[in-house]
């Protein structure tokens, strides 16, 4: 039965469990596909209980792609534990943990085995492969870093050629600036400097006097 059976089949006992009709080979059903799929038993036996498993099957199925997915780990943790691989985000319960996961887990540290409610014997054995699996999944230096380094390359001569651009921008707006600064010392200059020749409009200058003026002086004296 594949992944698309085993929902129609779900949801068919879903609601029959929700209207109190299911039979014992319906239970019967639940109770091994809850087993297999959250990997765990169930702990009543009422329609309630029944109702939840389907449904809580029913997610679980729609989250996963194939029914690959759902192959049972030879580790089992104790309930209500959590664990999480160093350096990874994932985070793994009963429902989803995988034998690589747990045997990176117990690589990291031996002491995790009290974690564990079940694990095969040769689990000892077992974690000394890690390190060649890590090996095998790690991407080769090479192949990582000359993409980037023709990138960085490419973007570092695109800012430097903006940055020069810029530098005769400014350079050219200093000069104008200069110019400018110049002339204006050059206004003020001549707006504070008399003109010679011609007397500027409202000043007066004293003629010289007239011959008769000079006789008429003497004879006053």
């Amino acid at each position: 039965m594949d992944k698309n059976e085993l929902l129609i089949v779900l949801s068919e006992l879903e609601k029959k469990a929700l209207n109190g009709k299911l039979s014992n080979s319906d239970k019967s059903f639940i109770e091994d596909k809850n087993e297999f799929i959250l990997r765990r038993k169930m702990g009543k036996f009422c329609n309630n209980s029944y109702h939840d498993a389907t449904v809580e099957m029913i997610i679980k199925l729609k989250k996963i792609k194939t029914m690959d997915e759902l192959k049972k780990s030879k580790y089992l943790l104790k309930n209500g534990i959590v664990i999480r691989i160093k350096g990874s985000p994932m985070v793994y319960t009963n429902s989803n943990l995988t034998d690589d996961a747990a045997e990176r887990y117990l690589y990291e540290n031996t002491e995790r085995l009290r974690k564990f409610a079940a694990f095969p014997e040769d689990w000892q054995q077992r974690i000394k492969d890690v390190p060649k699996r890590e090996s095998l999944t790690e991407t080769p230096k090479q192949e990582t870093e000359i993409p980037v380094e023709k990138s960085d390359n490419k973007e570092l001569k695109e800012a430097n050629k903006e940055i020069a651009q810029l530098k005769k921008e400014i350079k050219e707006l200093k000069k104008d600036l200069e110019n400018a600064e110049n002339r204006i010392v050059e206004l003020v200059a001549q707006a504070e400097t008399p003109k010679r020749g011609r007397p500027s409009k409202g000043t007066s200058i004293d003629e010289p006097p007239i011959e008769g003026d000079i006789e008429q002086s003497i004879d006053e004296m």
